[in-house]
């Protein structure tokens, strides 16, 4: 999936789940709704794309990279301590994961097993 529209569904998945609109997440408003929802989406996009710029994600939601920064400070802070805003975090992220996110778990243990078979060959030779 493009940069791009992983952007515009974790976006359109983040309005969803916190009841607000895309204008609101990207607004100058202090309202604790749309702040949840920057702090949400720049963690979770960052989580999903690392090699994403916190200019970019700022860019989005028409804020500056140092602002990126602080909202990823405290959404640390909140998940860990603010039991209510993990939990809206955890909904965004696993609704996002589970609708767009293909993750074959046996492709996957198969990969691994085959790593660790082909580690301990070479061990042992």
């Amino acid at each position: 999936m493009a940069q791009g529209e992983v952007v515009r569904l974790l976006t359109e998945t983040i309005c969803k789940v916190l009841g607000i609109s895309k204008q609101k997440l990207m607004s100058e408003s202090r309202h604790k709704r749309n702040v949840e929802g920057r702090k949400i989406f720049s963690s979770i996009i960052k989580k999903i794309i690392p090699e994403i710029t916190y200019t970019k994600i700022g860019i989005h939601l028409n804020r500056n990279h140092a602002t990126i920064l602080s909202l990823r400070d405290k959404h640390n802070w909140e998940y860990k301590y603010i039991f209510e805003y993990a939990k809206l975090y955890d909904r965004c992220y696993n609704l996002f994961m589970d609708r767009y996110v293909k993750v074959d778990v046996t492709e996957d243990i198969e990969i691994r097993l085959t790593k660790y078979d082909q580690r301990h060959e070479k061990k042992n030779e």
